[in-house]
């Protein structure tokens, strides 16, 4: 039997899950929040001392000696989603990170990585996404803990513990896609899942407070980018239905708004329901349940012995050589044997020059085996080199494309075409589209030029009778080239509106 208290944070609140577990099932004891806003309204810049607060708020509840499992916003770490040669699947921790160190912006060799086999093996090539966090990071969480007496013990990605509590859920529908909606205060997790699997997560940020229009309205939006953005992942496979995460009553009409905007079906997923639940919860359940989700997630992975997706304080490692004790017996008998017939001979006064001979035969053919196995991991990662060579994330120039397009009012695409050249390592993005003005045409132009992006234009005409608002028809090709466009912290501008589905040749 033992105790989990399961832990995040953000600017506004900490949210705490306490639970029991015994025999692979999990009781949650508690859930309760830690107001984290400052309480001097004269000093509002002075940070919280979070950790004293924690340690408040857990004597206040009854909690003693647990062990610590922390929840890492999707916002706070580096992500990517990699294609791999084929590999036995030992081999892929140490392939992963050396191309993770290609990949990510600023990986260094203390980072702690992690990643989500999807698919791959001998003879397949592998797909998996990667998640590194900084060791900054790691060590401001560690003391934060060590402030409230805890000991992290696992430091999980937040959508994956999420999405980890809607997988044993069960589900009357056949759908292949899902999105996992879980609003957080002020920012909302989404979370795509394919058969069960997280393929695609998002941290966004949402206005407002509360149930407001203003946050249904953002979260329409975003929603809709996302769905987009899974869709052109997954080559067409589209949202099949959205798993509001919360109360039932609560979200009841914002499920019915999401349903009757988006062509996918709605259902409110309570996080608490199907779980085991302490006194105090069956009393008085939280208002808002869908903030414990990831707690709730890591608590019942826990308790059953699962390990979870993405975890930083354990992360997927090769694994270790089996022990070497018996090889050593065997080595010292074997030694002890041949000192003694060393003995012999010198002590008959033979031998003693052939000996030496064949003993340095011996540490020659040693070094040869371990310089043969270098050149082969050698080879292996020219391999990897080769094959990320011409690569081009066209995930990233369509997040570029959303955020330098003028906006809709101004100008639509009515499609997107993208094209890799591995013989000169660059792509094309071809685009077929309208514009209110003809004066617009100059503007897409330059705001889509940059030393990365050239843009060609290859046609332009009035048309008659438009009915649209868009009289003017353009098509451009902008040839990319060079290292990918940096990550932009701004949200993508509501420009980019196809007409027709994005297409990805390459």
């Amino acid at each position: 039997m033992a105790r989990y208290l399961a832990l995040e944070w953000d600017d506004r609140e900490a949210r705490v899950a306490v639970a029991q577990t015994s025999g692979g099932q999990a009781v949650i004891e508690h859930t309760f929040t830690v107001d984290l806003m400052p309480r001097d309204a004269d000093d509002s810049s002075a940070p919280p001392d979070i950790g004293a607060r924690l340690s408040a708020a857990m004597a206040a509840h009854g909690v003693g000696k647990v062990q610590t499992l922390v929840a890492v916003g999707r916002a706070s770490i580096e992500l990517r989603l990699m294609s791999l040669p084929p590999a036995p699947p030992d081999e892929l921790p140490e392939m992963v990170r050396f191309q993770a160190q290609r990949e990510f912006n600023s990986l260094g060799e203390n980072w702690p990585l992690d990643y989500l086999p999807f698919r791959g093996d001998e003879q397949t090539p592998h797909e998996v996404l990667a998640a590194a966090i900084s060791p900054e990071l790691v060590t401001s969480i560690t003391e934060i803990c060590e402030a409230a007496d805890l000991r992290p013990r696992r430091m999980v990605l937040r959508p994956c513990a999420a999405a980890s509590l809607l997988r044993r859920r069960p589900v009357k529908d056949e759908a292949k896609v899902r999105l996992l909606i879980d609003v957080l205060g002020d920012e909302a997790d989404l979370t795509a899942l394919v058969d069960g699997n997280v393929v695609f997560m998002r941290t966004v940020r949402l206005p407002g407070g509360g149930d407001s229009p203003q946050q249904r309205t953002a979260l329409l939006g975003e929603v809709r980018r996302t769905m987009a953005a899974v869709q052109h992942q997954l080559g067409g496979d589209r949202v099949e239905v959205i798993h509001l995460c919360g109360d039932r009553d609560a979200n009841a009409e914002l499920a019915a708004h999401l349903e009757e905007q988006l062509p996918v079906l709605a259902d409110i997923f309570d996080p608490l329901d199907g779980l085991q639940l302490g006194r105090e919860l069956r009393r008085e359940r939280p208002d808002q349940p869908g903030r414990f989700a990831p707690l709730l997630g890591m608590l019942v992975d826990e308790a059953e012995g699962v390990r979870p997706a993405i975890d930083f304080m354990q992360p997927r490692r090769k694994p270790e050589p089996k022990s070497q004790r018996p090889v050593g017996i065997l080595a010292g008998v074997a030694m002890a044997v041949v000192i003694l017939a060393i003995a012999f001979l010198v002590w008959r006064g033979v031998g003693k020059l052939d000996d030496d001979i064949a003993y340095m035969q011996d540490q020659l053919a040693e070094l040869n085996t371990q310089l043969e196995t270098a050149e082969e991991t050698n080879d292996a990662f020219a391999q990897i080199k080769k094959w990320k060579a011409s690569d081009v994330v066209w995930l990233d120039e369509l997040s570029w494309l959303s955020e330098n397009m003028p906006e809709a009012r101004d100008a639509i695409l009515e499609s997107v075409n993208f094209t890799s050249n591995h013989q000169t390592d660059e792509g094309v993005i071809q685009l077929d589209g309208r514009v209110r003005e003809s004066g617009l045409m100059g503007e897409l132009q330059k705001n889509l030029r940059d030393p990365r992006h050239a843009i060609i234009p290859t046609g332009n005409s009035e048309l008659e009778n438009a009915e649209n608002g868009y009289p003017w028809e353009f098509t451009s090709d902008i040839k990319v080239r060079g290292e990918p466009p940096a990550p932009s912290s701004s949200p993508a501008r509501p420009g980019l509106q196809p007409r027709t589905a994005t297409q990805a040749k390459g």
